[in-house]
C-alpha cells in the first residue's frame, strides 16, 4: 500500500475488542510512531486482534462556521478544547454509529460541550485500515468495496448465513436486533423495557425465507433445521378459529393480529412444501390460507389488521389501520399456496386475489395517495405479482405494467456513476436527487421480481434494464455486510460479522435489514452466470 509522501498530520488509531481505543496526532508518521510506543495503554493493544487506522491529512483544516454541515463519514472534525485539539475523524461516523447531522450534533454536545460554542475546523483525509500484515483503503469508514463479482456476492451471503446460524435460538427465535457499538440485543429507541423485548414476527417469517432463499440456491441443505425451529415457533404463535365449519389461523403477536403476519407465514409455509415436496404444514397453511381470503372485502380491500392491541379490527375500522404493505405479503402467501392446490380448487383464491389487485392497482393510488412516493416501495407486491404469473389463469397486462413500472421509477430514483454525489452513493436510492443514500436490499428484491417477470414475458429490454439497475443495487447493499475487516472498532466482532446494516454509517442491524439484502443476493445469484455470459 502505497501512503501519501506529503500531508499536514497524521493520525493512529489503534482499536481491539472491548477496549477503548487510543488516538494520537502528529506531524509526522514518526514523531506518531514514537507518541504511541508511549501512550501508557499502549500494551493493551498486543495481541493479533488489534487493528491500527492511519488517517493522513493531506491539507491544513479549514475554520467552519456554524450551523454546521458537513457530510457525515467524508468530512473529519478538530475541536478545540480547553486543554488540547480532539479530534474526530471521517470514519468516526461510521464508528460511533452516526449518519445524520442531528446524531452528529447529539454526539458532539455530549463528548465535547454545546456545539454552538465550539470553534471547529473541518478536514478530509486518506485514511487505512490495517488487516494482517496489510492495509486497506478506507471510505466513509469502511473497506473499499470492489467490483461485484458472483464470488463477492456468495461470500456476503455465506457471511449472513452463518451469522444466522450462529444467534437463532433453539426456540426457533432469530437474534432480532444487535447493536454492535454498546454490544447490546436491546432495542432501546423502542423505549422498551429489558424483560419485554419487541420480536416482530413478520421479520421473524422473514428469517426463514431468507434460509429458503439461501437453500433455493444452494441446495445444499445446511439451513434446513433453521427453517424448521423458524417454523416451529411460527405456529406457536398461530390462533385458530372455525367459522361457518371452515378453520382459519391467524398470526398474533405482540397483541397484534397482522395481514402481513399471516400472510408472510403462509408465504413460507408454502414455499417449504415446494421446495422441499414435505406437506407436513399443510394444515396450517391451509388455515392461513382461508385466514386471508375471509380478509379481502368486497372492495378488494384487505382487513389489515384482524386484532389491534387485542381489539378486534371491524371493516368500519379499518382505515386507522392502514397498511401499505400488507396486502402484498399477504397476496405472495396466496400466490405460493395456490400454486400447490389442485387446479379445480383455486377458482375462488383467484377471484380473490383479481378483485385485490384490482383495489391495489387501479383504486389504492387514488384512495390512499398520501402513502405514495416518487420512489415506489411496494417490492411484496411486485413479487406477488411475478409469483401469480406462474399460473396462466392469473396474467393480465395491467399486472405486468405495474411491476415493469414500479421498476423503472425505481431506477430512475437511484443514484448511478455520472450523478452520484459521493463514489458509494451508487446504485443507492433517493427520494429527491442528494439526498443521504438508501442502499435497499427490500426494493432490489422487487427489481429482482421485475426481472423475473421480464424474462417469463419474453421483453429482453426490460431484463437487461432491470439486470443492470441490479448489479448497481448489490454493490452498494455490499456497503452494508458486516465483514472481517469492516468489524476493526467492534467490542465482539464474532457477533458482529455477518450481520447486514440497514445504513452506511449505522452500525444497528436486525434479522430483516440481514435478510432483504442476502435474500436478494441469493434471488439474484441464479441468473448471475447466463447474465454475464452474455455480457461478455
Amino acid at each position: 500500500m502505497n501512503f501519501p509522501d506529503q500531508f499536514y498530520c497524521v493520525v493512529l488509531v489503534l482499536y481491539a475488542p472491548s477496549k477503548k481505543r487510543v488516538v494520537v496526532k502528529r506531524s509526522t508518521m514518526a514523531k506518531a510512531l514514537d507518541a504511541l510506543d508511549q501512550h501508557p495503554r499502549r500494551g493493551e493493544f498486543n495481541g493479533n486482534d488489534a487493528r491500527m487506522q492511519v488517517d493522513f491529512v493531506l491539507e491544513e483544516p479549514k475554520p467552519v462556521d456554524q450551523p454546521l454541515q458537513i457530510e457525515v463519514g467524508i468530512d473529519g472534525l478538530m475541536i478545540e478544547g480547553k486543554d488540547k485539539t480532539h479530534i474526530f475523524l471521517p470514519a468516526d461516523c461510521f464508528v460511533r454509529s452516526i449518519m445524520g447531522m442531528g446524531q452528529l450534533y447529539e454526539y458532539l454536545n455530549r463528548a465535547y460541550g454545546d456545539v454552538s460554542n465550539l470553534k471547529m475546523k473541518t478536514f478530509r483525509s486518506q485514511s487505512f485500515i490495517s488487516v494482517g500484515a496489510d492495509w486497506l483503503p478506507l471510505y466513509r469508514g469502511y473497506p473499499l468495496v470492489g467490483d461485484i463479482t458472483k464470488q463477492s456476492l456468495e461470500y456476503a451471503v455465506e457471511l449472513a448465513m452463518d451469522h444466522v446460524k450462529l444467534t437463532q435460538q433453539d426456540s426457533g427465535k432469530f437474534l432480532y436486533y444487535y447493536d454492535p457499538v454498546t454490544n447490546s440485543t436491546f432495542e432501546s429507541f423502542r423505549n422498551r423495557t429489558e424483560w419485554n423485548q419487541y420480536y416482530n414476527i413478520l421479520r421473524h417469517a422473514g428469517g426463514g425465507l431468507l434460509c429458503l432463499d439461501y437453500e433455493s440456491y444452494t441446495n445444499g441443505g445446511s439451513t434446513k433445521q433453521n427453517i424448521v425451529k423458524c417454523i416451529e415457533y411460527l405456529i406457536k404463535s398461530m390462533v385458530v378459529e372455525v367459522v361457518d365449519g371452515v378453520e382459519r389461523a391467524y398470526v398474533y403477536s405482540e397483541r397484534k393480529a397482522k395481514l402481513g403476519g399471516s400472510g408472510i407465514g403462509l408465504y413460507l409455509l408454502s414455499r417449504y412444501e415446494s421446495f422441499y415436496n414435505d406437506s407436513k404444514y399443510r394444515v396450517w397453511a391451509e388455515r392461513l390460507y382461508q385466514h386471508l381470503l375471509a380478509q379481502i372485502l368486497e372492495s378488494g380491500e384487505f382487513i389489515y389488521y384482524n386484532i389491534y392491541l387485542d381489539k378486534e379490527i371491524t371493516e368500519e375500522t379499518n382505515q386507522q389501520y392502514f397498511s401499505f404493505y400488507y396486502p402484498g405479503e399477504a397476496l405472495c402467501g396466496m400466490a405460493a399456496y395456490l400454486k400447490l392446490l389442485p387446479e379445480d380448487q383455486r377458482q375462488v383464491g383467484f377471484e380473490k386475489a383479481r378483485k385485490a389487485l384490482q383495489f391495489l392497482l387501479h383504486v389504492r393510488p387514488t384512495t390512499h395517495a398520501a402513502h405514495y412516493a416518487e420512489l415506489p416501495s411496494d417490492s411484496w407486491l411486485m413479487m406477488a405479482i411475478s409469483e401469480f404469473w406462474d399460473m396462466p389463469e392469473m396474467r393480465q397486462d395491467d399486472y405486468v405494467q405495474f411491476v415493469f413500472d414500479d421498476a423503472d421509477k425505481m431506477i430512475v430514483h437511484m443514484y448511478t456513476h455520472e450523478d452520484a454525489p459521493y463514489p458509494d452513493y451508487v446504485g443507492s436510492f433517493y427520494y429527491e436527487y442528494g439526498d443521504h443514500p438508501y442502499p435497499d436490499g427490500s426494493r432490489c428484491e422487487g427489481l429482482v421480481a421485475a426481472y423475473e417477470l421480464a424474462k417469463k414475458v419474453g421483453n429482453e429490454e426490460v431484463t437487461k434494464r432491470v439486470w443492470d439497475a441490479m448489479v448497481l443495487g448489490a454493490w452498494s447493499c455490499m456497503h452494508l455486510v458486516n465483514t472481517p475487516e469492516s468489524t476493526y472498532s467492534v467490542a465482539n466482532p464474532a457477533l458482529t460479522i455477518g450481520g447486514i446494516r440497514l445504513k452506511l454509517t449505522r452500525q444497528w442491524f436486525r434479522i430483516d435489514t440481514i435478510q432483504h439484502v442476502a435474500g436478494f443476493y441469493s434471488k439474484m445469484l441464479p441468473h448471475w452466470d447466463q447474465e454475464t455470459k452474455e455480457i461478455k
